[in-house]
């Protein structure tokens, strides 16, 4: 039920991203986007989904220099959401 839950809100999300045509994002835009999502945890695991299937991409953030709160995690969105073309 919670698997069936997670498909859903992906889909919202993914939506959410291709009518923005946003190309890169971290959860606070997501957050924005999606006011369905009430806190950062219950947007995690839509996220993850969304890796897994190849629609975002975890971007790598830069060097950390301990001082001060480490950079978001930034997503990069997969330019073939934005083709018509299913086999991409």
């Amino acid at each position: 039920m919670g698997a069936d839950n997670t498909v859903k809100q992906s889909k919202y999300v993914l939506n959410a991203i291709k009518n923005t045509g946003l190309a890169e994002f971290n959860k606070r835009d997501i957050m924005r986007l999606c006011r369905s999502f009430k806190r950062a945890d219950d947007l995690q695991p839509v996220l993850d989904h969304l890796v897994d299937y190849g629609y975002i991409a975890v971007k790598e953030s830069g060097i950390y220099s301990g001082k001060g709160r480490p950079p978001a995690q930034s997503y990069i969105v997969n330019p073939c959401i934005y083709e018509n073309e299913p086999a991409c």
